[in-house]
Parts: C-alpha cells; structure tokens; sequence
C-alpha cells in the first residue's frame, strides 16, 4: 500500500516586535527625567525583560576604599511601541 504525504498548512510567521538599542536609552532617559538625579549618581541601567516590558535601575556611587554602586531606585515599566512609557506613574524622588 502506497503511503501519500498530507501537505501541512504553513503557519504565519508572527511578527515579533523586537527592542532595540534606542528604546533601551529613551526608556532610561524618562525614568530619569521622572525621577530626577540623585547626589552622586553613577548611571541608569535599562533591561528589556519581555516584550515591551522594562527593568529600571538608577544607581549611585558611595565613597570609599572601593568605591561601590549602589541601586537608590528600581521600577518595572511598560511601554507602547514607540518606547514611551505607559505604567507605571513616575514621581519626582530627587
């Protein structure tokens, strides 16, 4: 008995919105607008953790023999397609 090959359905390739460098940056540049600078401020770390959802780190140095960071405020924020972000409400904390 001849066996026939049944053609599967090709499935739609989804289009996944992808982060780029650029949103990396414009996301850290408003959370540190929202928040403000704080006194010796070292850097603000953007990491995209899914999709259109971020990791925000604003960190610090603290003197010393070794000088250390140290994180002095954190967020979770979402943004829309265009890097802005939606959620959560940022206020003034330096």
């Amino acid at each position: 008995m001849a066996k026939t090959k049944v053609a599967k359905p090709q499935e739609e390739e989804k289009e996944e919105v992808k982060p780029n460098e650029q949103f990396k940056e414009t996301v850290a540049q408003q959370v540190l607008d929202a928040v403000g600078t704080p006194p010796s401020f070292s850097h603000v770390n953007a990491v995209n953790t899914f999709d259109n959802r971020w990791r925000v780190n604003v960190y610090k140095k603290s003197p010393g023999f070794v000088e250390k960071r140290t994180i002095v405020a954190s967020f979770y924020c979402i943004t829309d397609n265009k890097g802005k972000i939606v959620s959560p409400t940022i206020q003034k904390q330096f």
